[in-house]
């Protein structure tokens, strides 16, 4: 008799919301150091957290990472910066609408 959730999760879904996770704090730790925060998106800002996320799930390249990751962020950092929000329901929103989440890319 082990622990059965109510619904399921794969892989993806778990990898996916790890990298947004990461990606979000990265971004807002260094919006923070550099005092950039409600600043508008300049994307090479964020190189360092494109970086340390494309090294942890062993993509090719940044570029590669950036194709999956830049605009769902973005939308996240605009949301976390002008709602009360938490990221965690806003992961969830996001895994509700986002093509590259359904499709399982």
């Amino acid at each position: 008799h082990g622990l059965r959730p109510d619904f399921a999760v794969s892989v993806k879904t778990m990898r996916t919301t790890f990298a947004l996770h990461m990606l979000v704090a990265g971004i807002a730790a260094i919006d923070d150091a550099q005092g950039t925060s409600g600043q508008p998106w300049r994307e090479d800002r964020y190189d360092p957290a494109f970086l340390e996320v494309k090294q942890l799930l062993g993509h090719s390249t940044v570029e590669v990472t950036k194709q999956h990751y830049v605009e769902p962020v973005m939308a996240m950092r605009n949301e976390v910066q002008t709602q009360d929000r938490s990221l965690r329901d806003i992961v969830a929103d996001l895994a509700k609408i986002s093509p590259s989440m359904r499709a399982g890319r």
